[in-house]
């Protein structure tokens, strides 16, 4: 099977003594330290990046699985992080020099890093790297000048639920709009306010960096449908989320990522297809397309495309054909 390697350092950073959020303070670090200790996931109300997302979905998906967290056990081995944490966790599995070690490594790292990681795959044929979606796959491979083989480089989005929990239930009786704002301009969300208005559309606001999870889950099941005003994404867990939970999505994509220097190619859905809703790129095809959206609503299924694409399942198998085919 798989040996799975993390670190706790995501949930390590941003502590201090005295705060009205509870999530940042430093009294939680014993807490952290004994989920990470007994590999049991934290609470979600206490998660408030990306990173710390992912590394609880790891958790979820396989601490009851045959999978092993942080002990070298099997030949298969999946590094999260390329830090210093990872590469120390890389230094120690290539010392062993077996040619049955298989490594995955990703997709959490910064951009030094991957320039070091894109040249270890070029020594070692038994290396591969993970990236979250079609788009980071591109950044990598084309647009961010380092020499890496197409094929050293995997797409393997992470899972956010098992497959059981799959909200399909359909969006009737429901009349707000779930608005989730996200590194975009002011004038951007405004705009959207305005529109609402004029169509007398009742709505919710969650802006990122200011809410908890469990208050984006009750504004996604009050919400007949939600619009997302996001930069770019590598995954996206709270986008995810809302289509886990069968909301419809009306999307003001941004498709340049800003990152490290370069102007990369992006999106602000990782993940999509026309069972999720629609995509617009400016004011004037918001306008345009808005009512289409809205009277097809529906018509859309996004859990269904979460069932085929994003459990906790297709997760695990991606992981295990992907190590079988090395």
């Amino acid at each position: 099977m798989i040996n799975i390697y993390f670190n706790k350092s995501y949930f390590d950073r941003k502590r201090i003594f005295l705060t009205k959020k509870i999530k940042y303070t430093k009294f939680l670090v014993p807490y952290y330290n004994l989920c990470y200790k007994f590999n049991y996931p934290v609470n979600n109300n206490l998660i408030y990046s990306g990173p710390q997302k992912r590394i609880n979905h790891l958790i979820k998906a396989f601490r009851k699985s045959s999978f092993t967290f942080n002990k070298d056990q099997f030949n298969n081995h999946y590094i999260v992080q390329y830090d210093d944490f990872g590469k120390n966790i890389l230094e120690n599995i290539l010392k062993n020099n077996k040619k049955s070690q298989k490594i995955i490594i990703g997709p959490l790292m910064d951009i030094k890093s991957m320039r070091e990681l894109t040249e270890m795959t070029q020594k070692f044929d038994n290396i591969k790297i993970l990236v979250a979606s079609e788009t980071g796959f591109k950044n990598l491979t084309e647009e961010m000048e380092m020499k890496v083989d197409f094929s050293n480089v995997l797409v393997i989005p992470s899972g956010i639920e098992f497959k059981n929990k799959i909200n399909h239930k359909k969006r009737s009786g429901y009349s707000d709009a779930l608005i989730y704002f996200k590194k975009r301009q002011p004038d951007e969300l405004q705009f959207i306010k305005d529109f609402l208005d004029k169509k007398r559309i009742n709505y919710k606001l969650i802006e990122y960096g200011k809410y908890s999870n469990n208050k984006l889950t009750d504004y996604i099941n009050s919400s007949k449908f939600g619009i997302l005003l996001s930069g770019t994404e590598s995954q996206g867990f709270a986008v995810q989320e809302m289509l886990s939970k069968n909301l419809p999505l009306y999307v003001w994509d941004k498709k340049i990522n800003h990152y490290g220097g370069y102007n990369l190619s992006g999106t602000s859905v990782s993940m999509w297809n026309k069972n999720c809703g629609e995509i617009v790129n400016d004011k004037k095809e918001f306008e345009e397309n808005f009512d289409f959206f809205f009277n097809n609503l529906k018509n859309y299924s996004p859990s269904i495309f979460v069932e085929n694409n994003l459990t906790y399942e297709k997760f695990e198998q991606n992981l295990i054909n992907n190590f079988n085919s090395f």
